[in-house]
């Protein structure tokens, strides 16, 4: 009879050690799905469709600097700060009429499709705060629309205090 109590404790230790491991694991399988699951909303939701707006946002200006530097009379300016400079002393001038129209068309769409990432995502961010260039990016474009509506009414001279972030990085 003590042999059958060992045997039945044991089969009886057994089958608890077993339940423990298997709950252990599908609790830890549970978790990890979860995690993969989080991280794929992550990327489809936010950081894909962020990502691409900002690469395409950094190379629409990139080109539109190109592309008005290297019109005919423009041979002082080879940088991007040479085309910063232009706009400013002369907000009526050439490159500030394109420096607006790429604003108005290209940049301002894709920066403000951006930031709305951001503000309707917000819960998909990693950590427990936003990063301050996300948020520096939310303030330029809310101001620049601001902006774009001072220049519709004719004060071209309006630019905003608030830099776009060049540093981002997602």
């Amino acid at each position: 009879q003590m042999s059958t109590a060992v045997a039945t404790l044991s089969s009886i230790g057994l089958a608890c050690l077993s339940y423990v491991f298997t709950t252990m694991h599908t609790l830890r399988s549970e978790q990890h799905k979860n995690l993969v699951d989080r991280v794929g909303q992550q990327l489809k939701t936010l950081y894909g469709p962020l990502l691409a707006c900002l690469t395409a946002s950094k190379s629409s200006y990139d080109a539109m600097v190109q592309q008005v530097c290297k019109q005919p009379g423009r041979r002082g300016m080879r940088t991007d700060a040479d085309f910063k400079m232009a706009v400013r002393n002369d907000p009526r001038g050439p490159e500030a009429e394109a420096y607006r129209a790429w604003v108005k068309e290209v940049l301002m769409p894709l920066s403000n499709r951006a930031a709305n990432l951001v503000m309707e995502r917000a819960d998909l961010l990693e950590g427990t705060s936003i990063e301050p260039l996300l948020l520096q990016l939310v303030a330029h474009v809310s101001a620049y629309k601001v902006i774009l509506k001072q220049w519709e009414e004719g004060a071209v001279n309006e630019f905003s205090q608030v830099p776009y972030p060049e540093d981002l990085q997602i």
